[in-house]
């Protein structure tokens, strides 16, 4: 399961650091790396959107819920793939399944920043930059490189 610091939360959401701390105050956190909280980007997501609509700051409404949807289901693929028995069986799954939905999530991405009016080069960045990290989910249950990762999944 990949999970990010506040840190890389607000930089790859290009979000205000202290709104991101903010946000995640109260979400407990899915893992601790030296001991520094870590969320997964999917409920990193569900609690800035959370905390936008309390704040009635947000402009995306539904589109940003149905990307943080799709974020959701695109992890809870991902925690399938790192929990199957063999290499091969996650390789398998990190194609059949995890691909398409981490393809899904990445065009879903792209269409919300558009249609909420958001600066297409900056939504294309972001999504890209998004996607590449992504893509290190896949190295350590797949025992490949990234360099195989970007051949068997790149998007």
């Amino acid at each position: 399961m990949k999970t990010f610091s506040i840190n890389a939360i607000a930089e790859l959401l290009e979000r205000d650091r202290a709104t991101v701390v903010r946000a995640l105050r109260d979400v407990p956190a899915d893992a601790t790396e030296k001991r520094q909280p870590r969320w997964r980007m999917a409920k990193a997501v569900a609690a800035l959107e959370r905390h936008n609509h309390v704040n009635d700051d947000s402009v995306a409404g539904t589109a940003d819920w149905a990307v943080t949807a799709a974020y959701e289901q695109l992890d809870a693929a991902i925690a399938a793939m790192e929990a199957g028995r063999s290499l091969e069986d996650r390789r398998s799954m990190a194609i059949q399944i995890v691909k398409p939905l981490l393809a899904k999530t990445d065009r879903m991405m792209r269409e919300a920043g558009r249609v909420t009016g958001q600066d297409a080069e900056l939504v294309a960045l972001r999504a890209d930059h998004l996607g590449l990290v992504m893509l290190r989910a896949f190295e350590r249950p797949c025992e490949w490189t990234f360099d195989d990762v970007q051949k068997a999944i790149g998007i």
